[in-house]
């Protein structure tokens, strides 16, 4: 019952970066709302998505605050005659589809809010235009309006931005299924991605004593569902009390934590020095981190993060003229004192027993290396191909260097 809603965590969160003012902001939305949902009586029996539109709809309850007011528009329509048929070959087609996509985003901004969230809830959560405008309190014909009026909007604003000569290959481009694809690009542009740390965030309750799961959901017994609803009805306080106190945060796992936190890792020191930068984290944290190298790839800089709350580990940045890693450096007493906030899966632990066995794991828009020197952990994270850089990793130790594990 309870882990079945977590299904649309992605597209959950997605939406709440629309209706919060910062990605933080958007993760206690959707926080809240599945505290919302772990203590509201289910939604009934249908299809994944009815349960969507009810998650949905629980968000758009939790999120009281004002809306941000509308930037006003002005347009002028064109009134340049489309290319002649057959004219845009496939070099123009490419070029109409980038100058659509270089356009889009300002043409979004101007964009009421109702328009904009309708659009999302369309274009990137695949609701409907009548079941996302009933999410935003819309009759069917309304938001269907609504939707049809929004990329007519969107068309003006692109004809007017372009150049005249520009114009007439945006109107080969719109109302086709690329511009489709197009427009839910643009709008998924300003989204970030689901932070790995969010999931462990939320503290899913046990199933009601005396449940049943079956097919995915759990039905109780009447008389378990009756003692369910008198606690519901006596309020949120009343159910708690039940339930003795909050469930305690869970702890994070250590590899998703590096991950959430590459996008925003500096360094504090510029360096290429290996040298340098072990003794920098070795007074900064109180323990010495073997720095590897990579083969095609130059140490930046260290820093310290807090990858969770009240743990700092270092940090060391890798890039060249294309590519960007960030190494994280851990250990096993650091893993003890802080096992309530950091943890590691033992079949993890048991793969990376072996001194330098390299385990990749693949989590969705990055990646991350995992490897065991001594008593380090090191979990390097990157955007590109993680198993060329696992090979770069091998071939720089096996070419020897400084010490610890060069490579």
């Amino acid at each position: 019952m309870y882990t079945s809603l977590l299904a649309h965590l992605d597209a959950l969160y997605a939406f709440a970066q629309l209706l919060a003012p910062d990605p933080a902001a958007a993760a206690e939305l959707v926080r809240s709302t599945y505290a919302r949902a772990f203590v509201h009586p289910h939604p009934p029996d249908g299809t994944a998505d009815d349960e969507r539109a009810w998650l949905f709809g629980l968000m758009l309850e939790e999120q009281q605050a004002e809306q941000a007011g509308a930037l006003p528009s002005a347009f002028l329509p064109s009134d340049t005659p489309p290319l002649p048929e057959g004219a845009l070959d496939a070099t123009r087609q490419r070029y109409a589809e980038a100058l659509a996509a270089r356009l889009l985003p300002s043409a979004l901004v101007t964009l009421d809010e109702q328009s904009r969230l309708l659009l999302s809830l369309v274009e990137v959560s695949a609701f409907t235009p009548a079941s996302g405008g009933a999410l935003l309190g819309l009759a069917p014909e309304e938001a269907l309006r609504v939707y049809e009026r929004a990329h007519a909007e969107i068309a003006r604003s692109l004809r007017f931005a372009a150049a005249p000569h520009e114009q007439p290959l945006l109107d080969r481009v719109l109302d086709t299924a690329s511009f489709d694809d197009l427009l839910e690009t643009a709008l998924e542009a300003d989204l970030e991605p689901t932070p790995p740390t969010l999931r462990a965030m939320i503290p899913v309750p046990e199933p009601p004593s005396g449940a049943v799961v079956t097919e995915g959901r759990t039905r109780s017994w009447p008389t378990a569902l009756w003692a369910l609803l008198l606690v519901v009805g006596a309020g949120v306080a009343g159910y708690l009390a039940t339930r003795s106190t909050t469930p305690e945060p869970r702890p994070v796992d250590l590899i998703a934590a590096a991950a959430d936190d590459a996008p925003r890792a500096d360094v504090l020191l510029r360096t290429d020095e290996v040298a340098v930068a072990e003794r920098f984290a070795l007074d900064h944290v109180g323990w010495r981190v073997a720095v590897p190298q990579i083969d095609g790839m130059t140490l930046a800089g260290v820093g310290v993060r807090e990858v969770v709350p009240g743990v700092a580990v270092p940090v060391f940045v890798y890039q060249n003229r294309t590519e960007r890693a960030t190494l994280y450096g851990f250990d096993y007493h650091l893993l003890d004192q802080t096992s309530t906030r950091l943890r590691l899966d033992r079949d993890v632990f048991d793969q990376i027993e072996d001194d330098r066995h390299y385990e990749v794991h693949d989590l969705g828009s990055t990646s991350a290396i995992l490897w065991r020197d001594r008593d380090d952990i090191l979990v390097l994270v990157t955007r590109g191909d993680a198993n060329d850089l696992r090979l770069r990793i091998v071939r720089a130790l096996s070419q020897g260097g400084a010490p610890g594990i060069q490579g």
